[in-house]
Order: structure tokens, then C-alpha cells, then sequence
């Protein structure tokens, strides 16, 4: 994973959003490191794709750049409940960076969330 990005603004919401998780909702080291790690994937992802530019903000990202990420996730053969816990930390950061008013409010929009498959018990 690259840790290299053009936009240092977006590293400080992120270190922000980890310092929330840990003094305000007193998080886990677990729960801090895996959001933080699910958000850099993320970053890095938009970077590779070239869907965020140096200089852009959280606010340039899109519902469809969402749905491409999890459809990359799928193709990469990632198990759908590891798919989910990555859009829970996405909706997670999206959620406090509107609570900072870092992003518009009509970013929660841009999360939907991927039907975990029912399995039936065996007896």
C-alpha cells in the first residue's frame, strides 16, 4: 500500500478522524488501525485510478467512484464480509468529515451498503 500522496490535507482528516476514533468513541487500537487501513486502500485506490487529483478534497469523491472501488474489491476476489467492513469504515469517515463540515452533507448518499448472504444452520 502506498503511504506517498500529493495531498497531505487528506492525510490530516485522516489522523483527525483516527484521533476521533480513539478519544471520543474510545475505539480500539484494532478498530483504529483497521478504519484507518480501510480508508488508505481507498486513497490509494482513487490515486491508482486517477479519480482524485493533488489538490482535490474528500469533497470531489462520488457515489459511482464508491460503487467502482467495491466493484474493484469483488474483482480482486475480496470475501463480501470484508467488502462490507471496508464501506463501514468509508461510511464511517464520510460520517464524521460531514459532522466536521469537511464535506458536504449529501455525501452519505455515496454509501450503500452490500446484502451479507444468509446462511442456514447445519444440523
Amino acid at each position: 500500500m502506498k503511504t506517498e500522496n500529493p495531498n497531505p490535507i487528506l492525510f490530516a482528516h485522516l489522523d483527525a478522524f483516527a484521533s476521533h476514533l480513539t478519544d471520543a468513541r474510545n475505539a480500539s487500537r484494532h478498530t483504529v488501525r483497521s478504519y484507518t487501513r480501510d480508508v488508505l486502500q481507498f486513497l490509494d485506490w482513487l490515486e491508482s485510478e486517477k479519480l482524485l487529483r493533488a489538490g482535490q478534497n474528500w469533497d470531489k469523491v462520488s457515489y459511482l467512484m464508491v460503487r467502482r472501488y467495491l466493484g474493484h474489491l469483488a474483482q480482486k476476489e475480496y470475501a463480501r464480509p470484508s467488502i462490507v467492513r471496508k464501506l463501514s469504515s468509508l461510511k464511517a469517515f464520510f460520517k464524521w468529515l460531514e459532522r466536521e463540515r469537511l464535506v458536504e452533507k449529501t455525501r452519505r448518499r455515496l454509501c450503500f451498503r452490500p446484502k451479507l448472504r444468509d446462511y442456514c444452520p447445519m444440523f
